[in-house]
This record gives structure tokens, C-alpha cells and sequence, in this order.
């Protein structure tokens, strides 16, 4: 009876989430099979997503092991020049379900690495920024069950992280407000998730990385006052005439 209402109450809270779903610009497939990935925001930045790498995954107390192929892609803006990446559960397979879960007893553990490069896409200069952030776009937590996702920025053989939280008391993003020292045009961005049920339940159908970026226009040229162009001619037409005199 417990494990009915248990599931029951995750089914209805997800179909209550699933309503206002946010909608993504674009699909890049899943990580076993990524298509191509870009996109150009504020009209002056282009970020390409590339190289995804799954680097491994584990299940405990008969928890799912998750596997490349269970994670799709999406990429878009969460304002300004920001890209916003979100990982969700490909429906149904290779593992079954429409949201990664961890039961009562189960633990779920997956790892997953991707690039990052920033171009300017007008006359300027892009660049990556603080803060960049993890969390969780449709999630839950029943009882003293958690989900948790670190977001590890690297910049070779550099790194700094920061980590989402969702347990029975909400949810809590991850801000990551320091760069990777010596980063230039391009990051990696690797994603470490657990679930653990403990003796409740929880589930992840969206997972989302904020990456920010500035953009820096290039400094228009001076163009010389009106004024300023007529004594450029007055004192033209002088030298000129000094120089008839001369002649």
C-alpha cells in the first residue's frame, strides 16, 4: 500500500511539472549518439557543444544503471548571453521509464563530460563568465530520499565545482562563481549525478547547466565633427594657396 501511494504521488507531482515544462530551442540527440549542437545568442555570441562523453555509470540495492544512450540533449538560452544545456531521460529506452528514479533501497549513479566553445558572432569579443550554474528544471524528493548533480568547470589541468541538492527539504542549485584558471575559448563541463532513495523515493526528469558568457564590442572609429572637418579644410586650403605663393 505504501509503495502505491508512493508511486502515485511521484506520478501525479510529475504530471503536474510536466505542464509547464519549459520549451528548448533546439535537440542534440543523446550522448551515445549527439548530433550537431550550437547555438548563436544576444545576436552576438555562438556557443558549439561538442565531444560528449559518458563516462560511466552505477546501480546498488537494485538501482538502475543508467547508460548513454538514456540521456537526451537540448540546448538553448536562459536569457542574455547565457547557453542553457538540459539533460533529460530519453523516453523509455535502453532503460525503461520516463524519468531517472532511485526507489526505496536504490542507488543510481552517472557521469558524463562534454565541450564548450564560445566565438564572437558579431564585431567583438565573447568570453566566458560567473556565475554558471547546476540544478534541476523538473525534479522530486519523497521522504529522506536525494538527488544530487556536481558541475565541474575545467580549464586544463584546472577546475572548480559546485553542486545541486534536492531532498525533502527543496531544491538547492549549485552556483559556480570561479572560473578555471588559464581558461581561454574553450571548457569542459562534466555532470556527476546520484540518486539515492533512501527510504523514500526520488527522480530527476530535467537537469540543466547555466553557462554565462560577456560579449565586448570592438570600439567603433572616431569620425571627425563637422566643425572639426571644416578647419581640417580651412587649414588644407591655406597650406595649399602657401604653397602657390611659393611656386
Amino acid at each position: 500500500m505504501l509503495t502505491l501511494l508512493m508511486k502515485h504521488s511521484l506520478g501525479s507531482a510529475f504530471f503536474a511539472l510536466a505542464l509547464a515544462a519549459p520549451a528548448f530551442s533546439a535537440t542534440c540527440g543523446t550522448v551515445e549518439s549527439p548530433t550537431a549542437c550550437s547555438i548563436t545568442v544576444g545576436g552576438n555570441t555562438t556557443y558549439t557543444v561538442s565531444n560528449f562523453v559518458f563516462n560511466g555509470a552505477n546501480g546498488s540495492g537494485g538501482g538502475a544503471v543508467y547508460q548513454d544512450g538514456d540521456i537526451d540533449i537540448d540546448i538553448g538560452t536562459g536569457g542574455g548571453n547565457t547557453l542553457l544545456m538540459t539533460f533529460s531521460k530519453h523516453n523509455g529506452s535502453p532503460t525503461p521509464g520516463l524519468v531517472f528514479l532511485a526507489n526505496p533501497g536504490n542507488v543510481s549513479s552517472f557521469t558524463f563530460t562534454y565541450d564548450v566553445a564560445i566565438s564572437a558572432a558579431a564585431a567583438g569579443t565573447a568570453a566566458f563568465t560567473t556565475p554558471d550554474v547546476v540544478s534541476y528544471g523538473l525534479s522530486s524528493a519523497v521522504g529522506n530520499g536525494f538527488s544530487t548533480t556536481q558541475m565541474i568547470l575545467q580549464s586544463n589541468p584546472n577546475g572548480t565545482s559546485c553542486s545541486a541538492l534536492h531532498n525533502s527539504s527543496g531544491l538547492n542549485q549549485g552556483n559556480c562563481n570561479t572560473l578555471p584558471a588559464g581558461l581561454t575559448n574553450l571548457l569542459t563541463v562534466s555532470n556527476i549525478t546520484t540518486l539515492n532513495g533512501g527510504t523514500g523515493n526520488t527522480s530527476i526528469l530535467t537537469m540543466t547547466n547555466l553557462i554565462a558568457a560577456t560579449f565586448t564590442a570592438d570600439t567603433a572609429p572616431s569620425v571627425p565633427e563637422p566643425s572639426s572637418l571644416a578647419l581640417m579644410a580651412a587649414g588644407l586650403a591655406a597650406a595649399v594657396a602657401r604653397a602657390v605663393r611659393r611656386g
